[in-house]
């Protein structure tokens, strides 16, 4: 989005970026540049498919230096999935219904605070399976344990999927009110992000993301440190 493009809501999505990078560290109010005339990527809105990375100073521990995928934003509140908290649970254990996963490495990934008893899948598959939400393209989220039945027997590789328990949630105006209070920042996801090797280096790798020229060479000088927690 250009700079020359004047909006409300712009002006909050760049006080919001502003509020993580200085309330996070990751920033000094010296290195602030000024905004006129200038191409600045703010992040996406909060939607379905975008990335919620955790401010470095969020203290509350289900959220602490975590990075969750939107998989559903509404009216009624927003759903997401921790993406960089694998569990040390077998997924064979979890869910031992399946015979495909029998002495396969796949483990249970821990979602989030709510519903802990519950498992999510996510899916990157060729088609949408029945009772799942889209993401992104090709990517579905839900409880089908069929279509995971199903990645395991064709071995594609352009399918792969994910398991959690538990999983995020908030309120209707929530997490806009989160991320105005800096706690979070925003990236587009992508199915290397989602199903990274390495999950445990994510939150790391979305930091550098976010200290890109595009983002740190916009902060508005009158912007105080900020940071948040989430709830």
């Amino acid at each position: 989005m250009k700079t020359g493009v004047t909006c409300g809501g712009r002006r909050v999505r760049l006080l919001v970026v502003s509020a993580f990078l200085i309330g996070g560290g990751l920033l000094g109010p010296g290195a602030v540049a000024a905004i006129e005339d200038q191409p600045v990527s703010l992040g996406p809105p909060v939607g379905a498919g975008v990335l919620l990375i955790a401010n470095p100073h969020m203290n509350d521990p289900n959220f602490s230096h975590t990075v969750v995928l939107i998989c559903q934003h509404g009216p009624e509140g927003t759903v997401g999935l921790v993406l960089n908290r694998p569990t040390e649970v077998s997924l064979a254990k979890a869910l031992p219904e399946i015979p495909g996963l029998q002495g396969t490495p796949f483990r249970l990934y821990a979602g989030g605070p709510v519903q802990l008893t519950g498992i999510l899948l996510l899916l990157q598959m060729d088609a949408q399976p029945s009772n799942t939400r889209p993401v992104l393209d090709h990517i579905y989220w839900g409880g089908n344990v069929e279509a995971l039945t199903q990645i395991l027997q064709e071995q594609k590789p352009t399918q792969t999927f994910r398991a959690y328990a538990g999983h995020a949630g908030w309120a209707p105006g929530q997490l806009e009110s989160e991320l105005a209070a800096g706690a979070w920042a925003t990236l587009s996801a992508d199915p290397a992000a989602i199903f990274t090797t390495q999950p445990e280096e994510l939150w790391e790798q979305m930091l550098e993301a976010l200290r890109a020229p595009s983002f740190i060479r916009a902060i508005p000088r009158s912007l105080s440190p900020a940071a948040g927690q989430a709830g």
